[in-house]
Protein backbone atom coordinates (compact mmCIF):
# COMPACT_ATOMS: atom_id res chain seq x y z
CA UNK A 1 0.00 0.00 0.00
CA UNK A 2 1.39 3.44 -1.07
CA UNK A 3 2.20 6.17 1.61
CA UNK A 4 0.73 8.99 1.84
CA UNK A 5 2.70 12.41 1.71
CA UNK A 6 3.59 13.32 5.00
CA UNK A 7 4.40 17.18 4.84
CA UNK A 8 1.27 18.49 2.90
CA UNK A 9 0.38 22.78 3.80
CA UNK A 10 4.46 23.14 4.20
CA UNK A 11 5.95 25.67 2.76
CA UNK A 12 9.78 24.79 1.17
CA UNK A 13 12.03 25.34 -1.90
CA UNK A 14 11.55 23.32 -4.77
CA UNK A 15 14.33 25.01 -7.04
CA UNK A 16 16.93 27.66 -6.83
CA UNK A 17 20.11 28.73 -8.99
CA UNK A 18 23.21 29.57 -6.36
CA UNK A 19 26.15 31.48 -6.89
CA UNK A 20 29.66 31.08 -5.31
CA UNK A 21 33.09 33.23 -6.24
CA UNK A 22 35.23 30.90 -7.45
CA UNK A 23 38.14 31.94 -5.00
CA UNK A 24 36.17 30.74 -2.20
CA UNK A 25 36.45 27.07 -3.53
CA UNK A 26 39.23 24.71 -2.96
CA UNK A 27 38.65 23.43 -6.56
CA UNK A 28 36.20 23.33 -9.41
CA UNK A 29 35.61 20.92 -12.64
CA UNK A 30 37.93 22.85 -15.11
CA UNK A 31 35.15 22.26 -17.99
CA UNK A 32 33.28 24.70 -16.28
CA UNK A 33 35.58 27.20 -17.57
CA UNK A 34 34.09 26.22 -21.20
CA UNK A 35 30.56 27.59 -19.96
CA UNK A 36 31.42 31.29 -19.26
CA UNK A 37 28.42 33.20 -18.86
CA UNK A 38 29.08 37.47 -18.80
CA UNK A 39 26.42 39.08 -17.61
CA UNK A 40 26.21 41.67 -14.43
CA UNK A 41 23.59 40.73 -12.13
CA UNK A 42 23.68 43.83 -10.39
CA UNK A 43 21.92 45.07 -13.26
CA UNK A 44 19.40 42.06 -13.79
CA UNK A 45 15.91 44.42 -12.98
CA UNK A 46 16.86 46.48 -16.00
CA UNK A 47 17.91 44.01 -17.96
CA UNK A 48 16.34 41.20 -20.71
CA UNK A 49 15.88 38.36 -18.57
CA UNK A 50 14.80 36.57 -21.16
CA UNK A 51 17.99 37.04 -23.15
CA UNK A 52 19.69 36.24 -20.18
CA UNK A 53 18.38 33.34 -19.22
CA UNK A 54 18.63 31.69 -22.57
CA UNK A 55 22.62 32.39 -22.15
CA UNK A 56 22.44 30.29 -19.35
CA UNK A 57 21.38 27.75 -20.81
CA UNK A 58 23.17 27.75 -23.82
CA UNK A 59 26.02 27.25 -22.08
CA UNK A 60 25.46 25.55 -18.78
CA UNK A 61 27.49 22.61 -17.99
CA UNK A 62 24.66 19.33 -17.73
CA UNK A 63 25.16 16.77 -15.42
CA UNK A 64 22.47 13.97 -16.33
CA UNK A 65 21.44 11.18 -13.73
CA UNK A 66 19.11 8.71 -13.86
CA UNK A 67 15.85 10.45 -13.81
CA UNK A 68 16.93 14.15 -13.47
CA UNK A 69 20.42 16.19 -14.11
CA UNK A 70 21.78 19.09 -12.63
CA UNK A 71 23.03 22.57 -14.30
CA UNK A 72 26.10 24.41 -13.79
CA UNK A 73 28.42 27.28 -15.23
CA UNK A 74 30.98 29.91 -14.43
CA UNK A 75 29.53 33.86 -14.27
CA UNK A 76 31.95 36.32 -14.73
CA UNK A 77 32.35 39.76 -13.41
CA UNK A 78 29.41 39.31 -11.30
CA UNK A 79 28.77 42.15 -8.62
CA UNK A 80 29.05 40.40 -4.90
CA UNK A 81 29.63 43.74 -2.74
CA UNK A 82 30.25 46.92 -3.05
CA UNK A 83 32.66 48.03 -5.61
CA UNK A 84 33.55 44.57 -6.21
CA UNK A 85 33.28 42.45 -8.85
CA UNK A 86 33.79 38.45 -9.03
CA UNK A 87 33.67 35.25 -11.11
CA UNK A 88 31.30 32.63 -9.38
CA UNK A 89 30.24 29.30 -10.33
CA UNK A 90 26.68 29.06 -10.67
CA UNK A 91 24.79 25.56 -9.86
CA UNK A 92 20.73 25.01 -10.68
CA UNK A 93 19.60 22.91 -7.84
CA UNK A 94 16.08 21.08 -7.25
CA UNK A 95 14.57 18.72 -5.71
CA UNK A 96 14.69 15.88 -7.97
CA UNK A 97 18.07 16.11 -7.11
CA UNK A 98 16.77 14.93 -3.38
CA UNK A 99 15.61 11.57 -4.81
CA UNK A 100 12.70 9.81 -2.72
CA UNK A 101 12.90 12.84 -0.27
CA UNK A 102 11.40 15.15 -3.46
CA UNK A 103 8.26 16.19 -1.83
CA UNK A 104 10.07 17.40 1.46
CA UNK A 105 11.97 19.95 -0.80
CA UNK A 106 15.21 21.61 -0.18
CA UNK A 107 15.58 22.53 3.08
CA UNK A 108 17.89 22.64 5.83
CA UNK A 109 17.53 18.90 6.91
CA UNK A 110 17.66 18.12 3.13
CA UNK A 111 20.46 20.38 1.61
CA UNK A 112 23.26 17.58 2.72
CA UNK A 113 22.23 15.14 0.17
CA UNK A 114 22.35 17.70 -2.69
CA UNK A 115 25.81 18.99 -1.15
CA UNK A 116 27.26 15.24 -1.29
CA UNK A 117 25.86 15.20 -4.73
CA UNK A 118 27.31 18.10 -5.99
CA UNK A 119 30.88 16.91 -4.59
CA UNK A 120 30.72 13.23 -5.72
CA UNK A 121 30.13 14.93 -9.25
CA UNK A 122 33.26 16.61 -8.57
CA UNK A 123 31.66 19.86 -9.84
CA UNK A 124 33.38 21.91 -6.91
CA UNK A 125 34.97 20.98 -3.99
CA UNK A 126 34.25 23.11 -0.81
CA UNK A 127 33.19 23.18 2.47
CA UNK A 128 29.49 22.93 3.31
CA UNK A 129 30.05 26.46 5.40
CA UNK A 130 31.13 27.74 1.83
CA UNK A 131 28.00 25.71 0.20
CA UNK A 132 25.66 26.98 2.50
CA UNK A 133 26.89 30.87 2.67
CA UNK A 134 26.15 30.84 -1.05
CA UNK A 135 24.09 33.52 -2.87
CA UNK A 136 20.36 32.39 -3.77
CA UNK A 137 18.42 33.59 -7.31
CA UNK A 138 15.06 32.82 -9.02
CA UNK A 139 14.41 30.77 -5.67
CA UNK A 140 11.07 28.76 -6.26
CA UNK A 141 8.98 28.41 -2.90
CA UNK A 142 6.03 25.66 -3.26
CA UNK A 143 3.24 23.82 -1.07
CA UNK A 144 1.79 20.93 -1.77
CA UNK A 145 -1.70 19.52 -0.88
CA UNK A 146 -4.10 16.88 -1.76
CA UNK A 147 -7.83 17.30 -3.12
CA UNK A 148 -10.01 15.00 -5.67
CA UNK A 149 -9.84 15.73 -9.19
CA UNK A 150 -13.49 17.86 -9.47
CA UNK A 151 -12.76 20.01 -6.47
CA UNK A 152 -8.93 20.86 -8.40
CA UNK A 153 -10.73 21.96 -11.32
CA UNK A 154 -13.03 24.02 -9.14
CA UNK A 155 -10.15 25.61 -7.47
CA UNK A 156 -8.56 26.23 -11.27
CA UNK A 157 -11.64 27.48 -12.24
CA UNK A 158 -12.53 30.33 -9.09
CA UNK A 159 -8.95 30.84 -9.72
CA UNK A 160 -9.27 32.01 -13.07
CA UNK A 161 -12.68 33.88 -12.47
CA UNK A 162 -10.89 35.75 -9.36
CA UNK A 163 -8.12 36.92 -11.15
CA UNK A 164 -7.15 40.51 -11.86
CA UNK A 165 -8.40 41.62 -15.05
CA UNK A 166 -5.43 43.77 -16.80
CA UNK A 167 -4.07 44.11 -20.73
CA UNK A 168 -0.49 44.70 -19.75
CA UNK A 169 2.46 42.38 -20.77
CA UNK A 170 3.03 40.04 -18.22
CA UNK A 171 0.07 40.12 -15.84
CA UNK A 172 -3.17 38.13 -16.08
CA UNK A 173 -3.54 34.31 -16.65
CA UNK A 174 -3.09 31.35 -18.66
CA UNK A 175 -5.20 28.33 -17.82
CA UNK A 176 -4.52 25.07 -19.12
CA UNK A 177 -6.85 22.32 -19.68
CA UNK A 178 -5.34 19.59 -21.12
CA UNK A 179 -5.20 15.75 -20.13
CA UNK A 180 -1.88 16.08 -19.13
CA UNK A 181 -1.77 19.28 -17.57
CA UNK A 182 -4.50 21.53 -16.08
CA UNK A 183 -3.62 24.19 -14.06
CA UNK A 184 -3.16 27.56 -14.17
CA UNK A 185 0.08 30.18 -14.55
CA UNK A 186 0.33 33.70 -13.80
CA UNK A 187 3.39 35.81 -14.96
CA UNK A 188 6.14 34.38 -16.94
CA UNK A 189 9.73 33.46 -14.88
CA UNK A 190 11.44 35.70 -17.31
CA UNK A 191 9.28 38.57 -16.20
CA UNK A 192 11.02 42.15 -15.18
CA UNK A 193 7.78 43.38 -12.78
CA UNK A 194 8.50 40.68 -10.36
CA UNK A 195 7.65 42.86 -7.84
CA UNK A 196 4.19 43.61 -8.91
CA UNK A 197 3.40 40.32 -10.40
CA UNK A 198 5.56 37.53 -9.73
CA UNK A 199 5.50 34.29 -11.41
CA UNK A 200 2.82 31.71 -10.15
CA UNK A 201 0.99 28.90 -10.85
CA UNK A 202 -0.92 26.13 -9.62
CA UNK A 203 -0.40 22.79 -11.55
CA UNK A 204 -0.86 19.03 -10.68
CA UNK A 205 1.03 16.52 -9.89
CA UNK A 206 -0.26 13.57 -10.49
CA UNK A 207 -0.96 14.51 -14.15
CA UNK A 208 3.31 15.45 -13.87
CA UNK A 209 4.23 12.49 -12.70
CA UNK A 210 2.31 10.35 -15.13
CA UNK A 211 3.52 12.31 -18.19
CA UNK A 212 7.24 11.03 -20.28
CA UNK A 213 8.88 14.09 -20.83
CA UNK A 214 12.40 15.16 -22.41
CA UNK A 215 16.00 13.88 -20.89
CA UNK A 216 13.94 10.96 -18.93
CA UNK A 217 11.37 13.02 -17.40
CA UNK A 218 8.48 13.55 -14.94
CA UNK A 219 7.25 9.73 -14.85
CA UNK A 220 10.76 8.09 -15.19
CA UNK A 221 11.94 9.92 -12.26
CA UNK A 222 8.72 9.09 -10.61
CA UNK A 223 8.38 5.38 -11.60
CA UNK A 224 12.09 5.39 -9.75
CA UNK A 225 12.13 7.05 -6.86
CA UNK A 226 8.38 8.12 -5.76
CA UNK A 227 6.55 4.76 -6.29
CA UNK A 228 5.90 4.16 -2.54
CA UNK A 229 4.06 7.04 -2.59
CA UNK A 230 0.13 8.18 -3.31
CA UNK A 231 0.48 11.29 -4.90
CA UNK A 232 -2.64 10.54 -7.24
CA UNK A 233 -4.51 13.93 -5.77
CA UNK A 234 -1.81 16.36 -4.80
CA UNK A 235 -1.52 19.91 -6.52
CA UNK A 236 0.82 22.38 -6.38
CA UNK A 237 1.22 26.08 -6.04
CA UNK A 238 4.75 27.77 -6.83
CA UNK A 239 6.40 30.79 -6.50
CA UNK A 240 9.22 32.87 -7.98
CA UNK A 241 11.33 35.40 -5.74
CA UNK A 242 13.97 36.97 -8.46
CA UNK A 243 16.89 38.05 -6.36
CA UNK A 244 17.72 39.77 -3.69
CA UNK A 245 16.65 43.09 -4.68
CA UNK A 246 12.60 40.80 -4.39
CA UNK A 247 13.40 39.29 -0.92
CA UNK A 248 14.20 42.91 0.41
CA UNK A 249 10.95 44.17 -1.20
CA UNK A 250 9.35 41.29 1.09
CA UNK A 251 10.52 42.65 4.18
CA UNK A 252 10.56 39.01 5.72
CA UNK A 253 13.74 40.04 8.04
CA UNK A 254 16.81 39.25 6.06
CA UNK A 255 20.09 41.03 6.37
CA UNK A 256 22.53 38.50 4.30
CA UNK A 257 20.78 37.14 1.81
CA UNK A 258 22.63 33.74 1.74
CA UNK A 259 21.24 30.19 1.35
CA UNK A 260 21.58 29.62 5.01
CA UNK A 261 19.57 32.27 5.83
CA UNK A 262 16.34 31.62 3.11
CA UNK A 263 16.42 27.88 4.21
CA UNK A 264 16.14 29.48 8.19
CA UNK A 265 12.88 31.25 6.83
CA UNK A 266 10.47 31.04 9.67
CA UNK A 267 7.12 29.59 8.53
CA UNK A 268 5.44 32.46 8.72
CA UNK A 269 7.39 34.13 6.58
CA UNK A 270 7.98 31.61 3.73
CA UNK A 271 3.87 31.19 3.91
CA UNK A 272 4.23 35.63 3.72
CA UNK A 273 6.03 35.29 0.53
CA UNK A 274 3.11 32.88 -1.02
CA UNK A 275 0.52 35.40 0.42
CA UNK A 276 1.45 37.83 -1.29
CA UNK A 277 2.14 36.20 -4.12
CA UNK A 278 -1.41 34.75 -4.48
CA UNK A 279 -2.88 38.34 -3.51
CA UNK A 280 -0.84 40.30 -6.34
CA UNK A 281 -2.56 38.54 -8.82
CA UNK A 282 -6.31 37.50 -7.48
CA UNK A 283 -9.00 40.00 -6.58
CA UNK A 284 -10.32 40.45 -3.12
CA UNK A 285 -11.75 36.48 -2.01
CA UNK A 286 -15.35 35.81 -2.08
CA UNK A 287 -17.09 33.10 -1.34
CA UNK A 288 -20.11 33.89 -4.01
CA UNK A 289 -17.70 33.55 -6.62
CA UNK A 290 -16.18 30.65 -5.62
CA UNK A 291 -16.00 27.72 -7.41
CA UNK A 292 -19.02 26.78 -9.22
CA UNK A 293 -18.59 26.89 -12.77
CA UNK A 294 -22.45 27.36 -13.97
CA UNK A 295 -21.66 27.19 -17.25
CA UNK A 296 -25.20 26.66 -18.38
CA UNK A 297 -26.81 29.84 -16.67
CA UNK A 298 -27.55 32.52 -18.62
CA UNK A 299 -25.42 35.86 -17.29
CA UNK A 300 -28.78 37.22 -15.70
CA UNK A 301 -29.27 33.74 -13.28
CA UNK A 302 -25.91 33.41 -12.51
CA UNK A 303 -25.95 36.83 -10.73
CA UNK A 304 -28.83 35.42 -9.32
CA UNK A 305 -27.57 32.37 -8.03
CA UNK A 306 -24.12 34.47 -6.96
CA UNK A 307 -26.69 36.91 -4.63
CA UNK A 308 -28.03 33.65 -3.33
CA UNK A 309 -24.97 31.98 -2.27
CA UNK A 310 -23.63 35.16 -1.63
CA UNK A 311 -26.72 35.53 1.66
CA UNK A 312 -26.66 32.35 2.36
CA UNK A 313 -23.02 31.36 2.69
CA UNK A 314 -21.73 34.72 3.69
CA UNK A 315 -24.38 36.28 5.52
CA UNK A 316 -26.19 33.10 6.85
CA UNK A 317 -29.30 33.96 5.91
CA UNK A 318 -31.91 31.13 5.42
CA UNK A 319 -33.17 30.47 1.96
CA UNK A 320 -36.62 32.20 2.67
CA UNK A 321 -34.88 35.35 4.40
CA UNK A 322 -32.46 35.54 1.18
CA UNK A 323 -35.58 35.49 -0.99
CA UNK A 324 -37.65 38.05 0.30
CA UNK A 325 -34.85 40.36 0.60
CA UNK A 326 -34.01 39.77 -3.07
CA UNK A 327 -37.91 39.94 -4.06
CA UNK A 328 -38.48 42.89 -2.25
CA UNK A 329 -40.23 46.09 -4.04
CA UNK A 330 -40.94 44.14 -6.52
CA UNK A 331 -44.61 45.36 -6.91
CA UNK A 332 -45.62 43.44 -10.00
CA UNK A 333 -47.13 40.16 -8.58
CA UNK A 334 -46.28 38.47 -11.97
CA UNK A 335 -43.23 39.48 -12.33
CA UNK A 336 -42.17 38.23 -8.62
CA UNK A 337 -43.50 35.16 -8.41
CA UNK A 338 -41.28 34.93 -11.95
CA UNK A 339 -39.03 35.90 -10.01
CA UNK A 340 -39.67 34.01 -7.18
CA UNK A 341 -39.92 30.32 -8.87
CA UNK A 342 -36.78 31.18 -10.31
CA UNK A 343 -35.04 31.65 -7.01
CA UNK A 344 -36.89 28.29 -5.98
CA UNK A 345 -35.68 26.27 -8.87
CA UNK A 346 -31.55 27.90 -8.59
CA UNK A 347 -32.01 26.69 -5.05
CA UNK A 348 -32.83 23.78 -5.84
CA UNK A 349 -30.81 22.80 -8.34
CA UNK A 350 -27.67 24.52 -7.43
CA UNK A 351 -27.71 24.78 -3.65
CA UNK A 352 -30.00 22.74 -1.79
CA UNK A 353 -29.01 18.91 -0.74
CA UNK A 354 -26.06 18.64 -3.10
CA UNK A 355 -22.08 18.65 -1.61
CA UNK A 356 -21.50 22.16 -2.26
CA UNK A 357 -20.52 22.71 1.04
CA UNK A 358 -18.25 20.25 1.68
CA UNK A 359 -16.21 21.40 -1.64
CA UNK A 360 -16.24 24.61 -0.74
CA UNK A 361 -14.70 24.18 2.85
CA UNK A 362 -12.07 22.12 1.18
CA UNK A 363 -11.57 24.12 -1.40
CA UNK A 364 -11.17 27.04 1.43
CA UNK A 365 -9.09 25.35 3.83
CA UNK A 366 -6.08 25.39 1.08
CA UNK A 367 -6.58 29.36 0.28
CA UNK A 368 -7.19 29.56 4.05
CA UNK A 369 -3.90 28.04 3.51
CA UNK A 370 -1.98 30.10 0.97
CA UNK A 371 -3.32 33.29 2.79
CA UNK A 372 -5.52 34.87 -0.23
CA UNK A 373 -7.26 37.66 1.59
Amino acid sequence: MKSKINNLGQCSIDSLKIRIETTHLKSYNKELNKTIVSYDLKNIESGNLEEIEDLFKQKRNKYQLDGFSLYASIVENVTVGLNRKADCLMLLINSKQLSERYFEGITLNTLPVIFDLVKRLKILDCDYDTFLNSSPTDIDFKKDYELELDEYKELINGCDIMTKESNKSHFGNNVFREKTNYGIQWSKRETTKFLQAPFTKIYHKGFEFITSGKDKGSKEFADKYLSHLDFSNVLRIETQVKNKHHLNRLKIGLNDFTLKEILSLSEENKDKILSKAINSHLSRRTKSLTFKNKSNLTPSNRMHLNSLLGLIHDANFTFKRACNLLLNNIENDSSKSLKKKLLIDLYNDHIKDTNYDVKSSKVESILDGLGWF
